[in-house]
């Protein structure tokens, strides 16, 4: 036919018929009675959790935390009921929009009192479940899922499509890659919940293209937590398992066991510069990002582990560069309350030499220690995508007890100028305080930033979306650490301090807790004191024909110690090292303080002259001690241990540890294996006892160690640079299978009582215990048992008096016993034979 014209064509068969519509009968599929349209007629609702009714218990766990910790008004309303009530019973995304309208109206003054949004549940750009009625395009998980007993066809729709709680999809909905004219012709693929948020009246008609219509705000603060059922079949799974999980770790976030120093450190990390195409990644968060942070917060520290401050090796695979991930892992390891990225990425990685991956990721063991992202990169988090589970989502949903607490990141490909842009914002948002001093929930500093930087991105900034609970409040320490006085004399202003730090003079700082301005008298806890040697200026490598670039670092340590707090008040002596930088100028001390009881931390800053050398310092030519463990202080050498494991070390001298860097070789370094290759220096890993600068404790995470018998040596210098050593023997073995080495008791032969004494590689877990003793001819006479919550590495729990299980006493002679210890976690059981001799 021409086509000069339109032209219809209608094709029919004359024998077809209608289908006949099923009406259901049983009780899952009748509608029970609701009212939704009386949501918040109080105008007090804060937060709102949109979830998907399999998610529903553990919504609600979520919701009372939310009222009990942060005092705030929540409800949980199902996509069922939404679709119900606002949508004729069909998913619909404006169906959510239009509850929250209500929410959103009925609150009398949303500038003050501020509403949110939690999407509970995963989402998905085929809302058709196109790939599901097509049996060829299934992937491999879904042949093998664990389907639902009640063949629902809409069920088991949602499920593969694991559309849970719907998304606004562009019409372009997953079109991967789109470029400047895609971009400019509204061609570009975007999924966004800000859709949700435009409330105001006459707001929400979204104009594709991005351009020729007025930039409408979004008036809520949004979140999502993609958790969906599992999709491979378990024994005893439930479909709320991933869920439940995620709101374990949501609520230990905001328990006090989540305390630490981390929470004053912030890390930025950046792709090397790419001059082929102008992207200056590295300049971008140097001059740019870290400038905002400090300025919004001095008091926290910032690491930098730029991509081009670390060599490259070239592999079969491309660029790769070990030294920059070991830096970002022991940042995350060691505990950052925000890493930011910026650079290319995917969903798989970040960068094209894969500093971060989704395997180093789901690896992290940072338990009570939860980052928090933000990625100015390439489709990082593209939970919308059923295929798949990307490295964005698999740090908050698939890291079961670790990882991050949530995500500003984004879902589909960006541009470096408007991300820039964006990714600023939020770092002058999420660190501002109030003028009442209150910091912002994720959801409004997510909101804040998309305003201030919507002009010419707002396309690019619907494709940011923020994975986690939108009230969640990052582990911000809540009052201050002021320092009073140093050796005495009292500072004048936190840039200011009369007294000068001289290398091997020996210093007092005394300082108090402060809420609001107003001495805390109540607070009783500890205070880590870290003192900074003055900032130095290094240059990137200039790799991949770029152009080097200078960085300002603040990390040489001179000292790292804890003082008690008592009444709000606190005091620490410590010599200064001999290797510090002797030109003088402003050093930082940087404060931390917790109180466990009260359930509060505080942090602070001051700024202090560090430079030149005491006069008639006391002489010292004594080494250090360094004794040294595995996972904890019962290990005995030649113990067995994880292939991932704590390095513990106890060290003392009178002139306290040198945790300086300045002076090179003088740093506190662990070797592995005797091989120089492993050698790594673990100064930020040594901190001084509680009001006692001679004595400390290292800390250091070995990841990955290969099966078999290693060994560690230590050497530490005091501040005076003598140096002293220490080593530990021990055997790694597979943790996920539990394994028993140097079983025996002692005393044995014994008389009146002994202990059973054995090694594993479990530490930290809980256990169980069984002693079984035998008669050489095999005769069972006694059974002992114990349950371990917190085991150590080496277990001496069980005792043995010599009587059998009738209380008598047992006749003198030989007899077997046999230790069985269950993991429980898994129920995993491992058993071994000894024999032992009872005296009379």
């Amino acid at each position: 036919a021409y086509t000069d014209s339109v032209r219809e064509y209608v094709a029919f068969q004359p024998n077809g018929s209608f289908n006949t519509p099923r009406l259901f009968s049983d009780a899952s599929h009748k509608v029970a009675n609701q009212n939704l349209h009386n949501l918040n007629v109080s105008g007090d609702l804060d937060l709102v959790i949109v979830t998907y009714p399999a998610f529903q218990r553990q919504a609600e766990r979520l919701a009372q935390h939310r009222r009990d910790y942060s005092g705030l008004k929540v409800a949980v309303v199902t996509t069922k009921q939404i679709f119900n009530e606002y949508g004729s019973g069909a998913q619909d995304v404006t169906a959510i929009r239009d509850l929250m309208k209500q929410v959103y109206d009925r609150n009398p003054n949303p500038a003050t009192r501020r509403n949110y949004l939690l999407l509970f549940g995963d989402a998905s750009y085929d809302y058709k479940a196109s790939a599901f009625n097509d049996k060829d395009q299934e992937p491999a998980w879904w042949k093998n899922a664990r389907r639902p007993f009640n063949f629902d066809t809409k069920v088991n729709a949602d499920l593969y499509n694991q559309n849970l709680v719907p998304t606004y999809q562009s019409r372009e909905s997953f079109l991967p890659v789109a470029g400047y004219r895609e971009y400019y012709e509204g061609q570009s693929s975007y999924s966004s919940e800000d859709y949700y948020g435009l409330l105001d009246d006459n707001e929400g008609n979204w104009d594709e293209f991005g351009y020729g219509n007025t930039y409408e705000a979004c008036d809520i603060g949004i979140g999502r937590i993609p958790v969906r059922p599992p999709r491979e079949r378990r024994e005893q799974a439930t479909d709320d398992d991933q869920a439940r999980q995620v709101v374990d770790k949501i609520i230990a976030y905001d328990a006090t066991a989540s305390f630490g120093k981390w929470r004053n450190r912030l890390t930025l990390t950046a792709d090397d510069n790419d001059p082929d195409i102008g992207m200056t990644f590295t300049i971008e968060s140097e001059t740019r990002f870290a400038p905002t942070l400090q300025a919004a917060e001095p008091a926290y520290n910032i690491r930098k582990a730029y991509l081009d401050l670390f060599p490259q090796q070239s592999v079969a695979a491309g660029q790769r560069s070990p030294a920059a991930e070991a830096a970002i892992n022991d940042a995350l390891d060691q505990g950052s309350l925000m890493i930011g990225y910026t650079g290319h990425g995917g969903p798989e990685s970040l960068a094209d030499e894969k500093i971060i991956t989704k395997a180093s990721l789901l690896a992290l063991t940072n338990q009570n220690r939860l980052t928090f992202f933000v990625t100015g990169t390439c489709d990082l988090s593209t939970y919308d995508n059923p295929d798949y589970t990307s490295a964005g989502e698999a740090v908050l949903t698939d890291n079961l007890s670790a990882g991050a607490v949530g995500l500003f990141t984004t879902t589909r490909v960006v541009y470096s100028y408007q991300n820039t842009q964006l990714v600023e914002a939020f770092y002058a948002q999420v660190l501002s305080r109030s003028a009442t001093g209150d910091l912002p929930y994720l959801g409004n500093a997510g909101r804040m930033a998309k305003i201030a930087a919507g002009v010419g991105g707002d396309l690019n900034n619907r494709n940011y979306t923020l994975l986690a609970d939108p009230t969640t409040l990052l582990a911000y320490p809540r009052q201050r650490v002021l320092v009073d006085s140093i050796n005495g004399r009292k500072v004048v202003s936190l840039q200011l301090s009369l007294d000068t730090l001289k290398a091997l003079s020996k210093v007092r700082v005394s300082g108090h807790v402060e809420n609001r301005s107003v001495l805390n008298r109540n607070f009783n806890g500890t205070a880590d004191i870290t003192i900074f040697d003055k900032a130095t200026t290094v240059n990137t490598l200039g790799d991949q024909n770029g152009t080097p670039v200078p960085v300002q670092v603040q990390e040489n340590v001179i000292y790292s110690g804890q003082a008690a707090v008592s009444s709000g008040l606190f005091s620490l002596k410590f010599i200064v090292p001999k290797d510090i930088s002797y030109s003088v100028g402003l050093g930082k001390i940087s404060l931390y303080a917790a109180d466990y009881t009260n359930k509060v931390d505080a942090q602070g800053y001051q700024l202090v002259p560090i430079g030149g050398a005491a006069l008639n310092a006391p002489g010292d030519t004594t080494p250090p001690e360094v004794r040294l463990f595995m996972d904890d202080e019962a290990f005995v050498s030649g113990g067995l241990t994880g292939l991932s494991s704590l390095l513990l070390g106890k060290l003392f001298d009178l002139s306290g540890i040198n945790t300086s860097n300045t002076g090179v070789g003088h740093e506190i370094t662990a070797t592995l294996d005797n091989d120089p290759i492993k050698l790594v220096i673990v100064n930020d890993s040594y901190t001084a006892n509680v009001n006692d600068f001679t004595r400390g404790q290292l800390r250091y995470n070995y990841r990955s160690l290969a099966a078999g018998p290693h060994v560690i040596k230590v050497k530490a210098w005091d501040t005076y640079n003598n140096s002293g050593e220490g080593t530990v023997e021990f055997i790694a073995a597979q943790s996920a299978q539990l394994a028993l080495d140097h079983v025996l008791n002692y005393p044995n032969p014994f008389s009146n009582v002994t202990t059973f004494h054995f090694d594993h590689n479990c530490a930290g877990q809980e256990l169980d215990v069984q002693v079984q003793i035998f008669t050489v001819a095999g005769r069972l006479v006694k059974t002992l048992h114990a349950n371990v919550l917190a085991s150590t590495s080496h277990d001496k729990t069980v005792t043995w008096n010599g009587r059998d299980d009738y209380d008598d006493q047992l006749a003198r002679g030989v007899y077997v016993y046999r230790i069985s210890v269950r993991r429980a976690a898994d129920s995993q059981q491992v058993s071994k034979f000894e024999k032992l001799v009872l005296l009379n």
